[in-house]
């Protein structure tokens, strides 16, 4: 598929993600970071900006890392013939985690594993109190550390990029969909019923699904078991 067409549905991810997932689960940790930082300081807008540079700058270097090791693992792969199961295998966890993501499949709770989610838990209450300048910016990146699935499912894509560039963009890209709803945190997303997070939760999860599968069929492809899938210019796989 098109790079263009790529961030657009990651950046469409991100958005849903942050409507559905982080309202829920950070929405606490924002709304307390914002009243702390009216109270400290009187403003909310510079902290609350550098929170979310913070958040997306820890994205981005999964990001990094994680095309970093798929590149080196994809180039071993074609020189040892199997880089159609190293696709195919991205996409299968791509695929699990999506039915992890709704509930079909409950074999991965050992990615969003409570040691980390621990030691994540100890770091954001110590940047909490700081008054230090950049606390908000460490704060952010504690968040961004924050065990979650769809962010698991992103990086996965990110360790199919060819370069560690690519693979930090596609982490960029969905971090900047979640912006909206990040920022509009204690506003209109706020008011978002539980059951309607939920819907939309599941709509991530469909789209995760959906690309895993793009990955394996792009995988069957390049392998030469089916033939390549073309929508105009653009290869789907």
């Amino acid at each position: 598929m098109g790079d263009s067409t790529t961030f657009v549905i990651l950046m469409t991810t991100g958005f849903i993600t942050g409507l559905s997932h982080c309202a829920g689960m950070c929405g606490s940790l924002v709304s307390a970071f914002s009243i702390q930082q009216k109270q400290m300081k009187g403003s909310v807008t510079g902290p609350l900006l550098l929170y979310q540079w913070g958040r997306i700058s820890t994205y981005v270097l999964i990001g990094l890392t994680t095309a970093a090791i798929g590149s080196s693992l994809q180039l071993a792969a074609l020189g040892q013939g199997w880089q159609v199961g190293l696709s195919v295998f991205v996409g299968l966890m791509m695929l699990t985690i999506g039915l992890n993501l709704i509930g079909v499949f409950r074999g991965l709770s050992w990615l969003e594993s409570a040691r980390l989610a621990k030691w994540v838990g100890e770091r954001i209450r110590q940047l909490m109190v700081s008054t230090h300048p950049s606390a908000p910016f460490g704060l952010g990146m504690a968040n961004g550390m924050l065990p979650c699935g769809p962010v698991y499912a992103v990086a996965f894509l990110a360790a199919t990029s060819q370069s560690s560039l690519q693979g930090g963009l596609i982490m960029l890209f969905f971090g900047i969909g979640t912006l909206p709803a990040m920022f509009g945190m204690g506003f209109i997303f706020a008011k978002l019923s539980v059951a309607l997070r939920h819907r939309l939760y599941r709509l991530v999860a469909i789209l995760i699904i959906l690309i895993g599968v793009q990955q394996i069929f792009r995988g069957l492809a390049l392998g030469g078991l089916i033939g390549h899938f073309h929508v105009g210019a653009w290869m789907i796989w």
